[in-house]
């Protein structure tokens, strides 16, 4: 079972990638085929995080190839999602996820209106880092000045 750390980690393009560094914009890396397998690691990690409080997420998706994201590993990530649901309601300020294209776009557009997500935070989806940054900043400075759910 892989092992991962609050620490930026090496991101191959079969791993999880998991950076809590520059929190409270924590970096979450997809592989371009999820392994089911790999998310409760995964998962633990992040776990960690809660306990610090209010953050951001940019999750990278740009390496995840649609043709990998199997059924399986799409329930094992909402098993691992809805184990933390009330954190997530609480903590979660916002989240920007990074994709290569239309078609991932698609890919989680169909996925979150097959399987919905209670959803407290806003979300953003955008082709690059720089864009998905900009629109987190205000939710950033919120975050600083403590005028966020649970800060």
């Amino acid at each position: 079972m892989p092992t991962f750390s609050l620490q930026a980690s090496t991101v191959s393009p079969k791993r999880y990638g998991f950076d809590g560094s520059a929190f409270p914009l924590v970096r979450l890396t997809y592989p371009s085929s999820p392994l089911p397998e790999d998310l409760p690691a995964y998962y633990r990690v992040y776990d960690e995080i809660w306990p610090r409080g209010p953050h951001v997420v940019l999750t990278d998706l740009r390496r995840l190839n649609p043709i990998f994201a199997g059924a399986n590993a799409r329930r094992a990530l909402m098993k691992e999602v809805a184990a933390r649901q009330e954190l997530v309601g609480t903590l979660l300020v916002a989240e920007a996820r990074i994709v290569s294209g239309s078609v991932v776009r698609g890919l989680i557009t169909a996925f979150e209106w097959i399987r919905p997500q209670p959803r407290v935070a806003p979300l953003y989806v955008c082709e690059n880092e720089v864009e998905a940054i900009h629109w987190l900043r205000p939710f950033l400075d919120q975050i600083a000045a403590g005028q966020t759910p649970g800060g």
